[in-house]
């Protein structure tokens, strides 16, 4: 009798840059940022499930789920219709892919706010962000509303073309030798690492300051610097100005640098690259404009020679065009993953600064959605990271902390005053809580220095009249 094996359905590959991300996974971790949308009205979960699967059509490599070969993982077709979840206001709670149909993004709705944890390994930040634009659309078409056309978003009728799920860093992929300087200043010295009160609960803190967008770029333009320059200025320098750093180590901007705008790529999947930006506390002027460009000259250095970009883009994809590499069994490379970041002293980066830049959507999007954020993951050694998008006239500075103390925002919030950029500050409830647990103290010590002065009143009368 011959044994039935099950149908094997169709499967993908992860893109070359992505295949670190599964090897990072451990039981409390995972390579997962958030994209959300605040709406103006509470959302309907039962239509928004509808608009999720519709749009899966789209954009057809999110609909997958995660398997594990001998060699690899790989990516295998998922028929399944993606959950919607109740958010339970853990940040960054990582997925159970099991309860989740296995689906590599999650999505939870907490009245007007959605947010979808997305799994690095699927695409960076700007095919999240477009994937989220098509669902809304769809969300709102299914509710009835006058839509209009679908301008500045994939529309979910229309079927993807392959450049939109097409392996981009395979196709610019070049051949480089380990010792390459390129390789050397990816891999850079160990610098300041931030260190303050860490949460010791499950869940991050999201803190949102919202501006108008217009605004920053009129800042940025005057001092011939760009938003991404300019705010990653400040926030360095709010680093430098709030946490303690005796030794004036160098502090380390990791920033992302979209390479669809460098290279012809339409891919809605990884194609993103990192710059090392340094700056020396003890050689710079700590205020904004020094900072900001200190910011400039490195990444526009980097940004500039095409070259190198294209190296970096290719030590991306180490582990799976290595020919040494890729005969390794994957138990093997899981290790070769892991032991270096358990061994590892110190870190490589202060932070991470992303700036998603302008995302255009349909107008009537910008009637129905009040901002969109951008939040990316943090660990132990780098406990604080940056998140900036554009949508419409807004402008978001999106921080995840796993620290305690809410010190960076409050500092990067007043040097926004000082350049006359007028800010609104949104927070989820651990942060809030965070700030109404500092409120609470700071009142009951008032409380205990108010009770001391009576006391102390009370004491000296009592000693008065014993006198008399």
């Amino acid at each position: 009798m011959s044994k039935k094996f099950p149908k094997i359905t169709k499967w993908f590959r992860l893109d070359r840059s992505a295949d670190i991300y599964p090897m990072s996974i451990t039981r409390t971790a995972q390579s997962n940022y958030i994209v959300s949308a605040e709406l103006v009205d509470n959302i309907d979960e039962e239509v928004l499930e509808k608009a999720v699967d519709k749009a899966l059509n789209r954009f057809p490599a999110f609909r997958v789920q995660l398997r594990r070969g001998v060699f690899r993982y790989y990516l295998e077709k998922n028929n399944s219709t993606p959950k919607i979840w109740n958010d339970n206001g853990v940040e960054f709670e990582p997925i159970d892919f099991l309860k989740n149909k296995r689906f590599l993004f999650r999505i939870k709705v907490y009245k007007n706010v959605m947010s979808m944890d997305f799994f690095h390994g699927l695409a960076d930040a700007t095919g999240a962000v477009e994937f989220l634009k098509t669902i809304l659309y769809t969300y709102y078409e299914m509710l009835g509303e006058n839509v209009g056309e679908p301008v500045d978003v994939k529309n979910a009728e229309e079927k993807a073309d392959k450049s939109e799920h097409a392996d981009d860093v395979h196709k610019y992929f070049k051949k480089f030798k380990l010792n390459d300087p390129v390789v050397k200043r990816m891999i850079g010295k160990n610098c300041y690492g931030i260190k303050d009160k860490k949460f010791k609960s499950p869940g991050y803190a999201l803190t949102q300051v919202k501006m108008d967008a217009k605004s920053v770029l009129d800042v940025a333009r005057l001092h011939d610097l760009t938003v991404t320059e300019l705010l990653a200025g400040i926030i360095l320098l709010g680093v430098n100005n709030v946490f303690d750093n005796p030794k004036n180590k160098t502090l380390v901007a990791m920033i992302p640098v979209d390479l669809r705008k460098h290279f012809d790529s339409n891919t809605m999947q990884n194609f993103t690259t990192m710059v090392r930006c340094k700056i020396e506390p003890s050689k710079v002027n700590p205020d904004i404009i020094s900072y900001s460009n200190a910011i400039k000259k490195e990444l526009r250095a980097a940004i500039k020679d095409k070259d190198a970009l294209q190296a970096q883009l290719s030590l991306s994809a180490l582990l799976s065009k290595n020919p040494l590499v890729k005969i390794l069994p994957l138990f093997v490379k899981n290790l070769f993953v892991k032991l270096p970041k358990f061994f590892a002293v110190g870190t490589k980066q202060t932070m991470i600064v992303t700036n998603i830049g302008l995302k255009k959507a349909p107008p009537m999007l910008y009637e129905k959605v009040e901002k969109v954020s951008v939040h990316p993951n943090v660990s132990n050694k780098v406990p604080i990271n940056v998140g900036i998008i554009s949508f419409g006239n807004t402008l978001t500075i999106n921080f995840t902390r796993k620290l305690v103390y809410p010190k960076l925002e409050l500092a990067v919030v007043d040097m926004l005053k000082e350049l006359g950029i007028e800010t609104y500050v949104y927070a989820n409830a651990r942060a809030e809580k965070t700030h109404m647990h500092n409120h609470q103290k700071e009142l009951k010590k008032k409380n205990k220095e108010k009770f001391k002065e009576t006391l102390d009143k009370d004491i000296s009368l009592l000693k008065k009249d014993k006198n008399q």
